[in-house]
């Protein structure tokens, strides 16, 4: 076997990882996935908790006819650590609009929240609302 083989074939050997340290690494990763979607089933509670508070606010301090939820809450699939929460608002006046949206930083919550004014989002967004929107 030539120099260069033998050192590369010593390595692997080196580094090979034995059925028992391989079935310990399979098992943490296993515990660790499901540590992470037990945070993320949490977190997303904890969003449509925070969606309901943020749809109640709306309505009774500044009128909002509907309150939907969008994005990646909405889809439930793509929520994750980093996921903000989207809200699209119908029926709060232009004038009224910015002052809402301040009042949302009042609600206890880790999330951003992201507001849309339903009757002026652009085309694109509004579809997008209209079809994966969730009514609070």
């Amino acid at each position: 076997m030539r120099r260069a083989c033998r050192v590369c074939y010593n390595l692997c050997m080196e580094l090979a990882i034995s059925a028992e340290r391989m079935a310990a690494y399979k098992r943490g990763a296993r515990e660790r996935l499901a540590r992470e979607e037990q945070e993320t089933r949490k977190r997303r509670a904890q969003a449509w908790d925070v969606a309901r508070r943020a749809a109640a606010l709306l309505r009774a301090g500044f009128g909002a006819r509907r309150v939907l939820v969008f994005g990646s809450l909405a889809a439930g699939t793509r929520f994750g650590v980093t996921s903000d929460l989207d809200l699209a608002v119908e029926g709060i006046t232009p004038e009224y609009f910015w002052r809402a949206w301040a009042a949302l930083d009042y609600i206890e919550s880790p999330f951003e929240i992201d507001l849309v004014a339903i009757e002026y989002a652009p085309s694109k967004l509004f579809t997008a609302i209209q079809r994966e929107g969730v009514e609070l």
